[in-house]
């Protein structure tokens, strides 16, 4: 970060995108052939046993753009599987200037520079008011670390995307998720979250998240993120991730709970990114990008 030419207000929003986790517009669904033509079972079979180390630490360079902020500055991470985070957003000096933790069930962050510290008790309930509830705590630990998440949930239908296999998959409320999966290395390139234009069908509205991961590297057996870009458009916000390094841990510290300093002013999380969220709108601030092409369709990939 380049000190007093940058406005970080409010900061701790644009690390919940890196939580909530490009191109928006109206998808039809990949074309839903057999997963066998496209190899697409075996795709999903591998992604789903991917292996995952039980601990990892990261430092990286990240960008952000949003309303009333933007700027550059470095960062670190530390993730235990499945479902613990902390990430924090470093000062020129690499002290903290803002830490977002969550140990599983709750989700909070801590603003240095505001002193003020904002209180997500439930983490799903933090995460449905970013992503209309189709992202957990563990699906956001997959996705930073390049997998394919919602474990659980069905595949609606296959298809072939330039450099990957597209998958539809559908999640609660008539959720979708679209991936495009990198078969040969085994990381997730492309996901993308809406909901159904209409009850039960494949085709998707504008998505309200897009993770992007435009370079991997592999660190001994595990594939990983190099460049990520994170897009929230319901809350204006882009995130730019580039990952300098990852660590693989055998023992993890206990650094996922996060509590209030004494003293510091509170407020609540959720209630917190309802108004950037209602600032943006009143803004005038895009929620939703121009109509797109839909993905080509392939039986097979070439």
């Amino acid at each position: 970060m380049v000190a007093g030419s940058l406005r970080w207000v409010p900061l701790f929003g644009s690390a919940v995108v890196v939580l909530g986790m490009g191109l928006v517009g109206c998808r039809k669904g990949p074309s839903p052939k057999a997963a066998a033509k496209i190899d697409a079972d075996q795709v999903i079979e591998r992604m789903r046993t991917r292996p995952v180390p039980a601990g990892l630490q990261a430092k990286y360079k990240i960008r952000i753009e949003g309303p009333g902020a933007g700027g550059s500055t470095r960062g670190a991470m530390m993730v235990q599987d499945p479902d613990h985070l902390r990430l924090e957003v470093l000062t020129p000096l690499r002290t903290p200037l803002l830490t977002v933790a969550s140990d599983g069930t709750s989700l909070h962050a801590w603003s240095q520079q505001h002193a003020t510290f904002y209180r997500g008790d439930e983490a799903a309930t933090v995460l449905a008011e970013v992503t209309s509830g189709a992202v957990n705590i563990s699906d956001v630990v997959t996705l930073l670390t390049g997998g394919l998440p919602f474990p659980t949930a069905p595949v609606l239908a296959t298809g072939g995307e330039e450099g990957g296999v597209e998958l539809l998959l559908g999640g609660p409320d008539d959720t979708r998720m679209r991936a495009v999966v990198a078969p040969w290395r085994g990381f997730v390139r492309l996901l993308e979250v809406g909901k159904a234009l209409t009850p039960g069908g494949l085709e998707m509205g504008p998505p309200i998240l897009q993770v992007e991961v435009l370079e991997a590297v592999r660190v001994g057996k595990y594939i990983l993120p190099q460049e990520l870009v994170i897009t929230l458009p319901t809350l204006g916000w882009t995130v730019e991730m580039s990952f300098t390094s990852w660590t693989v841990l055998d023992e993890v510290s206990p650094v996922f709970v996060l509590p209030a300093p004494k003293g510091a002013k509170q407020a609540d999380l959720v209630e917190t990114l309802q108004e950037i969220g209602e600032k943006h709108k009143e803004s005038g601030g895009t929620t939703a990008g121009a109509a797109v092409p839909a993905p080509s369709q392939r039986e097979q990939l070439e």
